[in-house]
Formats: C-alpha cells, structure tokens, sequence
C-alpha cells in the first residue's frame, strides 16, 4: 500500500515536471515535503487499522 501511493505521488511529481508545471527547485522541494506527509499519513493509518484488527481478533471466541 505504501508503496503504491509513493509511486503514484512519485509519478504525479514526474508528469507535472515534464508538462511544465514545476520550474524552480523549490517546486520540486514542495512535492518531496508533500510526498512525505502523504506516506506518513499512510504509514500511521496502516499502523492504527492493523493494531485495531489484531485486537479486534484476538477478543473473538
């Protein structure tokens, strides 16, 4: 999973550099913090869902 949204936001960063959208580094600065933030967000929601899940079966009969 958090390799798939990496690669999305990698690819995103990739096409709109090749469009034109981004011309200073610090576009390119912006998208790497953005990334960033996403897979970490990620990585936090897959945390949570997977304790929650154990827990969850770990209580069943």
């Amino acid at each position: 999973m958090l390799a798939g949204d990496l690669g999305l936001a990698v690819l995103t960063a990739t096409a709109t550099r090749m469009i034109g959208g981004m011309h200073l580094p610090r576009d390119l600065a912006a998208a790497a913090i953005l990334v960033a933030a996403q897979v970490s967000v990620a990585a936090v929601f897959v945390r949570v869902y997977e304790t929650r899940s154990r827990a969850d079966f770990i209580k069943r009969p």
